[in-house]
């Protein structure tokens, strides 16, 4: 079905959306079945739930073992992916979602690994200087965007994830 585009023309509907939420349909009276997008408040409350126990993002560098942060940032990827798919497309959280994705990828692709391989050369406890420099700026990102997904969709965030937060702006600033 084509509509007027208000400009003496005609514009073909979008269905790109409603096609990736179509999960069925029936025939031979019609109908079908789709998933509605969450909430952004309702995937901003999930993405901090899955983030909390995330120790990558806040732990001391001592503490962790290199090669299993890189798979928990592998896996916080796909989540994060996961998560975007199911977000409107006009989403202010989709926005910071992927944002959170890309930050994943740089972090892994400034220690020179992929996904697949499994091999991504790390020194010891802690890592080397550039898996530390990586995962701070990577964490240092991560609070920028919870700070905002927080405040604009009015979100508590749990004690060990505020490590990771901006400082509060005070008078004496």
């Amino acid at each position: 079905m084509r509509e007027p585009d208000g400009a003496g023309g005609l514009r073909v509907p979008r269905f790109k959306q409603f096609g990736s939420r179509l999960t069925g349909i029936s025939t031979p009276l019609g109908g079908a079945n789709w998933t509605a997008p969450i909430s952004e408040r309702e995937g901003g409350r999930n993405l901090i739930l899955f983030l909390e126990n995330r120790r990558v993002l806040y732990n001391p560098y001592h503490a962790e073992n290199p090669n299993d942060c890189v798979q928990s940032i592998i896996e916080i990827r796909h989540y994060l992916i996961e998560l975007a798919q199911h977000l409107a497309d006009n989403s202010l959280l989709k926005a910071h979602v992927r944002a959170l994705a890309a930050g994943a990828r740089e972090f892994l692709d400034r220690i020179g690994t992929s996904e697949r391989d499994g091999d991504w050369h790390l020194e010891g406890v802690g890592g080397s200087m550039d898996f530390q420099d990586g995962l701070g700026r990577m964490r240092a990102g991560y609070g920028q965007h919870l700070a905002f997904i927080a405040e604009r969709f009015d979100l508590e965030i749990p004690n060990d994830l505020q490590t990771i937060l901006p400082p509060v702006v005070t008078d004496d600033d």
